[in-house]
């Protein structure tokens, strides 16, 4: 539940069985596997056009409440958190922008100094994240 709400404001898809890994010695849940981040699966050739996946397995493993006992409950402590702790997690996440840029200048052999300080893109994915963490909902325009 933390992670499907975590992955939700941060547009990590691609969430599913083999992206998730377990720790041996301490039970913990080990997540894999971050190249959809920032909503990076809706580019896909298939997009992915759910907020986050939620299988009938894993609903199955949830007992008989299924989505309605201790995940929908979880799931809300999770978004109220986050919402509370909003401006920290920018605080975070805001330095990526800027790393983003550093790194594709790296890799495109750039070496004279840019005006430049941010990368759209980035502010677009921040924006995003911004506006999800206010309870709005973006909604998919595609033709299925």
């Amino acid at each position: 539940a933390v992670m499907s709400m975590v992955g939700y404001i941060l547009g990590l898809g691609d969430r599913h069985g083999e992206n998730l890994l377990f720790d041996e010695t301490t039970g913990d849940a080990v997540h894999v596997d971050f190249n959809c981040l920032f909503n990076q699966g809706e580019h896909f050739a298939y997009p992915e056009l759910v907020p986050f996946r939620l299988t009938h397995n894993m609903v199955y493993a949830m007992g008989p409440l299924g989505v309605e006992g201790m995940y929908r409950c979880c799931c809300e402590i999770t978004i109220r958190v986050l919402k509370k702790q909003s401006k920290t997690l920018l605080s975070v996440l805001r330095p990526f922008v800027y790393d983003l840029v550093a790194l594709n200048r790296s890799f495109s052999g750039k070496t004279k100094p840019s005006l430049e300080l941010t990368d759209p893109k980035a502010l677009i994915d921040v924006r995003r994240i911004e506006e999800r963490l206010q309870g709005y909902v973006r909604c998919h325009n595609y033709m299925l």
